[in-house]
């Protein structure tokens, strides 16, 4: 049999315990909740733009898991285009122009990729270059892109 002492610090460990318990659980579901709710806002945004460019054209599907160091600024997901059936990718990266980052919305696949427009802002549709991105730039990140997806998002 327990003595009075035994069974006082077997309480006190189990409360403890389930202290810790709890605050571990806490701290999971503070990590995990956000990441949806971001990702979800993600696509939204992504589809605002798919949808000021081309209305209807495109739905944004799964969302691909690059192995490259632009995980960390992009997101691609594969997509459903109407016109085009197909491997198709709705990509969304930061470039770096003149005036600093700007989210840039890309659409296409390992052949052939356009701009869409900059995400987060109410006017997509203007040109690339009034952000500060010139062609060279925009080329630039097509090629590396078309590279990326060509090699990694199968």
């Amino acid at each position: 049999m327990l003595s009075q002492e035994e069974k006082l610090k077997i309480k006190n460990s189990s409360i403890l315990l389930s202290f810790i318990v709890a605050l571990f659980a806490i701290l999971v579901l503070l990590i995990l909740l956000p990441r949806g709710i971001h990702n979800k806002r993600v696509v939204e945004t992504v589809n605002v733009v798919l949808e000021q460019n081309d209305p209807g054209r495109y739905t944004i599907g799964k969302r691909v898991f690059l192995k490259s160091t632009l995980e960390e600024s992009t997101y691609v997901f594969k997509a459903n285009d109407s016109i085009n059936p197909g491997d198709n990718y709705v990509i969304l990266t930061r470039i770096i122009g003149l005036n600093g980052p700007v989210p840039v919305v890309f659409v296409g696949n390992s052949r052939e990729l356009k701009f869409c427009g900059i995400a987060g802002i109410k006017d997509t549709q203007q040109s690339a270059f009034t952000y500060g991105l010139s062609e060279y730039v925009m080329n630039f990140w097509i090629d590396k892109l078309k590279t990326v997806l060509e090699k990694e998002a199968k």
